[in-house]
């Protein structure tokens, strides 16, 4: 019985361990991720500027982009969120 306790007492650490590396690997992901994001929005700005004189495919990309800045703005409350876990 006194292994079993032992045994108990252990695992809450090596889930935490786990869990720790699980985390980091999503952090990992999500960088990944917010940096092609981050150049697809650099993208729509290169085009945006190219097509200044024709409203409507302006207007389309405009939209365009603020799609991209939302996901972007998602990916980053995901990073904030897994990195104070991590901390913790």
């Amino acid at each position: 019985q006194v292994q079993e306790k032992k045994e108990k007492k252990q695992r809450p650490a090596q889930t935490i361990q786990k869990n720790g590396k699980n985390l980091e690997r999503q952090i990992a992901k999500l960088e990944k991720e917010i940096e092609k994001q981050e150049a697809q929005i650099s993208e729509y700005d290169e085009k945006i500027q190219a097509a200044a004189t024709d409203y409507l495919e302006l207007a389309k990309l405009m939209n365009e982009k603020e799609e991209a800045q939302a996901e972007l703005d998602t990916l980053y409350a995901e990073w904030e969120e897994r990195s104070a876990m991590l901390e913790e």
